[in-house]
């Protein structure tokens, strides 16, 4: 009955323990023709695991969630889960990238039902509050983003087995 010290290599206690809350969420969107969102209901839910030993909906994911976009119609609940999986260990910003993704996956699948560019969509639901759109349009300028895009599109168009992609993604942290 004596106690034991135990010392571990960080990577071991990473490997173990070290990764980002599971996240799931789902939701119910209304846009207009233009793709602004009239209405959003999302619900997120992270599994803590056995225990909730860091808040991390209230203190990182909340706090994020809206990232530059106009969120006064948006509509959230949001939830910790407790499950019997082991609980995770803290690393470089939690709950942020979960709180960044999950707007821009509301973007992308808005834009993609509505056949409009996702850029644009990103665009038209800015949030005024935030100077983000000046920034947005001089990148799109210095990198050539509408030549670019184009050459994504004839790619794909000229092959069946690979394609490529492009993308801009503005966030804001806090």
């Amino acid at each position: 009955q004596r106690p034991v010290r135990m010392v571990m290599k960080l990577e071991d206690v990473m490997e173990g323990i070290g990764k980002r809350y599971p996240c799931f969420f789902d939701y119910e969107v209304g846009v207009n023709g233009e793709g602004v969102i009239q209405y959003a209901n999302t619900n997120v839910y992270e599994d803590n695991g056995s225990a909730f030993n860091e808040p991390v909906i209230s203190q990182y994911t909340f706090p994020n969630y809206t990232s530059v976009y106009d969120a006064k119609v948006w509509g959230t609940n949001m939830y910790d889960v407790k499950t019997d999986k082991p609980c995770s260990c803290w690393m470089r910003a939690p709950g942020t990238l979960e709180a960044e993704t999950i707007p821009e996956q509301i973007i992308e699948h808005i834009a993609h039902e509505i056949g409009k560019d996702p850029l644009t969509v990103r665009i038209k639901n800015f949030s005024k509050e935030h100077p983000i759109l000046p920034m947005v349009s001089l990148i799109k300028e210095k990198s050539n983003y509408e030549v670019r895009k184009n050459a994504v599109k004839e790619f794909n168009e000229e092959n069946v087995w690979k394609k490529r992609g492009i993308s801009v993604v503005p966030m804001r942290l806090p």
